[in-house]
């Protein structure tokens, strides 16, 4: 159990559902990661959201993504700190190869530990308890979304997301 991670439970996906987009989803869970840190004033935040999203619609839905994932850290009573567990028999996709999570090791020079580079992605899914089965929202256009957003900082993704979506569940 590691004591220098800390893992806070919130239901950022039925937020953005409720604000009407799930795509909403990042800007709830970075507005919870401003609350959290508290590096940036408002003014800074808002100056920000107004010079880098242009599109009205957007905007608006990104300011209230924004306000909701700060509000559920600044008013909530109930959220639960867990410690952050990993699982000694994990396998883990690194270097071209499964291996166990304790053999995937990173170097110290790493660019993505120095400057935090890096690629996030969600895959929605949801499980359906009485067929015991895991349904998975639009894997591939995950998998797409990925790869184009790594070409965006210069990461190059080997292989197809149609060979990434096989690589993933086989």
């Amino acid at each position: 159990m590691r004591d220098d991670v800390r893992v806070l439970a919130a239901p950022f996906t039925h937020i953005a559902d409720e604000l009407g987009d799930p795509r909403a989803c990042n800007m709830v869970m970075l507005g919870a990661l401003l609350e959290i840190a508290k590096q940036l004033p408002q003014a800074s935040i808002d100056e920000a959201l107004r010079l880098l999203v242009k599109n009205t619609r957007w905007f608006a839905l990104d300011e209230r993504a924004l306000a909701r994932g700060r509000e559920l850290f600044r008013n909530c009573a109930r959220r639960r700190e867990m410690k952050a567990d990993a699982d000694e028999n994990l396998i883990v996709y690194f270097g071209g190869q499964y291996v166990p999570l304790h053999e995937a090791r990173v170097g110290i020079l790493t660019h993505a530990l120095h400057y935090g580079t890096g690629v996030f992605e969600g895959l929605r899914a949801h499980w359906d308890a009485a067929s015991e089965e895991l349904f998975l929202m639009r894997p591939l256009e995950h998998f797409e979304r990925w790869k184009q957003n790594g070409s965006i900082l210069h990461i190059e993704i080997p292989a197809s997301a149609r060979n990434w979506l096989k690589l993933r569940w086989n």
